[in-house]
């Protein structure tokens, strides 16, 4: 039912996936508000966790996860992606691993967040069925203070052209025009020269 949501939906690199796939088990279990509930926290959950987890690279190093098959079984460099889109939570780890987006490394970091992702629902269910449940994670005030005139709303100039809860500052420079980041001409050459020292 969730193979489409791979590479967050068939390599468009939109939502993780895995996360995805447990914000649709959290529909399938739950009323509707609590699995709002859960969804948000799961998205912000998401945002602000190293990948893989201690818990999930440890299990992967001894073997211990529910696979048939591991690409590798050393401990992966633990990366916070600071977004719930697949193009950049894989980009930030690659970049700081050092392991290209087509390896076996990845494939299995991957893999990882897929694990974590299913431990952290089972985790935030079990909170529910014993009535413990209780949103831990909130919306940073950085996207608070750019929903405060970019939200959902009907004035289009008083800036309601926009709304969303994902992190800003990963594709929009913080200044009065609120510009989107973008690729500078030669950043390839500059790029590998850093790579090259």
């Amino acid at each position: 039912m969730m193979q489409w949501a791979r590479g967050g939906g068939k390599g468009f690199c939109g939502t993780c996936g895995s996360l995805t796939a447990a914000c649709v088990i959290a529909n399938m279990i739950c009323d509707n508000e609590t699995a709002n509930q859960i969804v948000l926290e799961l998205h912000n959950w998401y945002c602000d966790t190293k990948f893989p987890s201690d818990l999930i690279n440890k299990m992967a190093s001894n073997k211990e996860l529910y696979v048939d098959d591991y690409k590798t079984t050393e401990k992966l460099t633990q990366v916070k992606p600071d977004s719930i889109l697949c193009h950049v939570s894989v980009t930030r780890w690659c970049m700081e691993s050092g392991y290209a987006s087509g390896s076996s490394e990845r494939s299995e970091r991957c893999a990882r967040v897929a694990a974590d992702c299913a431990y952290k629902l089972t985790e935030l269910l079990n909170q529910v069925a014993d009535g413990t449940f209780k949103r831990k994670y909130k919306i940073p005030n950085e996207v608070n203070q750019c929903r405060s005139c970019h939200s959902k709303g009907k004035p289009y100039d008083k800036g309601h052209w926009s709304r969303g809860k994902m992190r800003c500052s990963n594709c929009h420079d913080h200044n009065p025009e609120g510009t989107a980041k973008h690729v500078k001409p030669g950043h390839f050459q500059e790029y590998f020269k850093k790579q090259n020292k």
